[in-house]
C-alpha cells in the first residue's frame, strides 16, 4: 500500500480536467488529499477534497440506517459504491459506511438550507482494501481550507516557559457566533435524525457525537451574511457518531472506562475489546469525556462512578460547552474529566475560575456567556438545555454582546454605511485626508484580513472604501489558514 494513498487517485470524481493530489494531512484513519477542477482557460471552477480511509465497521446496512442509502442516491452522493461503479446498484451489504450515512444525511445539496455541518459531495469504494486495516471508502468533500478552531486558537495564544500564555482574548461576538452555529448544527442535526425513513415512531432519537472537540469543527471561511467578518464553523467527523435513543440496548459504557481518540481510530476500534461490550465504540478525546459516558467504570480502590444516564443530545450539549470553555480559555483541556472520582463530579468551574487574562486585566466575558457555559456542562444531564433550548438562549442573548458584528461588512451594512459615509464626507471634506495611510496600518496590523475570503471582492473593496476599524476587541489575530486553489485563479 502506497505511503500516502490517493495521491494519484483521481477515481470518483466527476467529469472534467482535475488537476492535484495535493497532500492535506492525515489522521489515524486516513489520508487527505485535494483536487482541483479546472476550464479550458486553466481557471479553477471547482476544488474537492478526498478523504481515503479505513472501517472495519461490518458494511451491511443497520437497521437504523436503512432508507439513508436512498436519500444519498437522490442526493447524488453515490459516487460508486456498487462494483459497477453505478450509482444507486449498491446492495444492503455493501454499502453501508456510518460515516458518509451520516453526513450525506446532513446534506442539502440545494443549498436551500443554512449549512453547519461539512457537506459531503459523494463517497465509494476505494480498490485498497485488505483483511488487517478493513474496508477502503473514499468520501469528496469541499475544500475548507480555513482549518479548524483548534487552529484558531492556538494561533491565538504565544506559550511561555513559566507556563502561562500570552494572547489576544477570542472576541466574545466570536464566542456567540461558534456557539449559534454549534447550537444551529445540534438542532438539525437532530430533526434529521427524527424525520428520517427509518426513524422510530416514538420520536426519541437523537445523534450522540461522541468525539465533538475543537479539532472536529472546521472553519469555513466563505462569508455569508451572518457574522461576515468571522469563518463559519462547521461541525464534521461522524466516525465515533451513533444514532440512538435512551432505552437502547446499545447505548451503554465499556466496562474498561474511556478509549481516548488519539489511542485509536474512530472507526476501527480497540484491538483489545469486545463489541459487544462498548457497542458504541466510545472514544472520546481526554477533557471532552462527558460525566455519561463513565457511568459503569469502576477502579478497585475507588468504587465511584459516573452517573447512571444514557448517552443522549445531553451529551452533544455537555461537549458543546466545553468546546466553547476552551475557546474562551484558549486551552485545549480546561478540566479534568476523570468523573469515577468522587472529587471530580462537579459541574464546570468556569463560573468559580473565570476565563481571566493577566496580561488583559479589563477583559471579561459576559454574566450571560459564562452562564450558559456552566448549564451546558452541568454534572446531572438533566440539569442541561435541550439542543432547542441552547439556541434560543442564544438567540436570546447574543445580540447584546455582538456588538453588531452578526451584520457588519454584510452587503445590506455595507449599501448603509455608505450612505453615512458619503453624507459625512459633504459636511467634512477633511476627514478624506490620510486614508491610504489608514489603509496601509490596518493591513499591515492584519485587520483586514478576512476580506480575502470574500466571495464578492468588490463588496470587499466597497467595505475597504468606508474607511472604518472594527469594533474595539473584535478583531481576530487569526481568520484562518491562506486559500491554496482559489476559484477564479488560473494555474499553469
Amino acid at each position: 500500500m502506497p505511503d500516502r494513498p490517493g495521491k494519484d487517485d483521481r477515481s470518483g470524481l466527476p467529469e472534467g480536467t482535475w488537476k492535484g493530489g495535493q497532500y492535506l494531512g492525515a489522521g489515524g484513519d486516513g489520508t487527505l488529499h485535494y483536487w482541483i477542477k479546472v476550464n479550458e482557460d486553466q481557471k479553477i471552477v471547482d476544488r474537492m477534497v478526498i478523504k481515503d480511509l479505513w472501517s472495519r465497521e461490518e458494511t451491511k446496512e443497520p437497521p437504523a440506517y436503512q432508507g439513508i442509502y436512498e436519500d444519498l442516491v437522490r442526493k447524488g452522493l453515490d459516487f460508486g459504491v456498487a462494483a459497477s461503479g453505478k450509482a444507486g446498484e449498491a446492495l444492503s451489504d455493501e454499502r453501508f459506511f456510518k460515516e458518509a450515512y451520516l453526513q450525506g444525511l446532513f446534506t442539502d445539496p440545494s443549498g436551500s438550507s443554512p449549512v453547519y455541518t461539512v457537506p459531503l459531495r459523494g463517497y465509494k469504494k476505494g480498490h485498497l482494501s485488505d483483511d488487517e486495516k478493513g474496508t477502503h471508502w473514499r468520501m469528496y468533500m469541499d475544500l475548507l481550507h480555513a482549518g479548524d478552531l483548534w487552529d484558531l486558537i492556538e494561533n491565538h495564544v504565544v506559550e511561555h516557559g513559566q507556563g502561562y500564555t500570552v494572547g489576544a482574548p477570542l472576541p466574545e461576538a466570536f464566542v456567540w457566533w461558534v456557539f449559534s452555529c454549534i447550537a444551529n448544527a445540534l438542532v438539525q442535526m437532530d430533526n434529521a435524525i427524527k424525520t428520517r425513513n427509518s426513524a422510530r415512531p416514538e420520536g426519541d432519537e437523537v445523534i450522540v457525537m461522541i468525539d465533538m472537540k475543537p479539532q472536529n469543527i472546521l472553519l469555513d471561511a466563505m462569508r455569508g451574511d451572518e457574522y461576515p467578518v468571522y469563518p463559519k464553523s462547521l461541525m464534521s467527523d461522524f466516525g465515533s457518531a451513533h444514532i440512538t435513543y435512551k432505552t437502547d440496548p446499545k447505548n451503554v459504557c465499556p466496562d474498561e472506562g474511556p478509549t481516548y481518540a488519539d489511542e485509536v481510530s474512530p472507526n476501527q476500534g480497540s484491538a483489545d475489546q469486545d463489541p459487544a461490550e462498548n457497542p458504541f465504540n466510545q472514544r472520546a478525546t481526554m477533557g471532552y469525556w462527558a460525566p455519561e459516558m463513565s457511568r459503569w467504570y469502576e477502579m478497585q480502590d475507588n468504587p465511584q462512578q459516573g452517573i447512571e444516564e444514557p448517552l443522549y443530545s445531553w451529551t452533544n450539549i455537555w461537549q458543546a460547552g466545553r468546546v466553547i470553555e476552551s475557546l474562551m480559555r484558549r486551552q485545549k483541556i480546561v478540566q479534568d474529566d476523570d468523573w469515577r472520582d468522587k472529587y471530580n463530579q462537579t459541574d464546570s468551574l468556569i463560573k468559580d475560575h473565570l476565563p481571566r487574562d493577566g496580561w488583559f486585566p479589563n477583559f471579561r466575558y459576559s454574566d450571560e456567556l459564562i452562564e450558559i457555559v456552566w448549564r451546558c456542562q452541568r454534572f446531572d444531564p438533566k440539569l442541561r438545555p435541550t439542543p432547542t433550548e441552547l439556541l434560543a438562549y442564544i438567540q436570546q442573548h447574543a445580540p447584546a454582546h455582538t456588538h453588531g458584528m452578526d451584520r457588519w461588512a454584510n452587503a445590506e451594512w455595507i449599501a448603509e454605511q455608505e450612505v453615512v459615509h458619503e453624507a459625512m464626507l459633504e459636511t467634512n471634506p477633511e476627514k478624506a485626508e490620510g486614508f491610504s495611510a489608514r489603509m496601509q496600518a490596518r493591513a499591515q496590523a492584519g485587520q483586514l484580513m478576512f476580506l480575502n475570503d470574500f466571495s464578492d471582492q468588490n463588496l470587499a473593496e466597497r467595505y475597504a472604501d468606508l474607511d472604518m476599524d472594527l469594533p474595539e476587541g473584535c478583531g481576530l489575530a487569526y481568520y484562518g489558514k491562506p486559500d491554496p486553489a482559489r476559484k477564479g485563479r488560473i494555474v499553469r
